[in-house]
């Protein structure tokens, strides 16, 4: 809670792995990577014994819609990235 409330944690970058546990509890092999994204926004809930903090993740195309230097254009594209 310290973290979310002291620093801006707002499009800090967030790594969610899947990972399997044997019979001992150990991980096994490497766990894989299951979503990359951001953190949009979040809540804090709280009473006297809990704290709750839920984080709202959107991937890179979660700002598809906002207009910065490169446009989605054909042209804009091939420009780039020809064929």
């Amino acid at each position: 809670m310290s973290v979310a409330l002291n620093e801006n944690i707002i499009n800090a970058d967030v790594y969610l792995y899947r990972g399997y546990l044997d019979a001992n509890n150990a991980l096994i092999s490497d766990p894989f990577l299951l979503f990359f994204g951001t953190i949009d926004e979040y809540r804090i809930t709280d009473n006297t014994s809990t704290a709750n903090l839920v984080l709202n993740l959107t991937s890179h195309w979660g700002n598809f819609q906002k207009t910065s230097g490169r446009v989605t254009t054909d042209n804009s594209q091939q420009r780039f990235f020809s064929g």
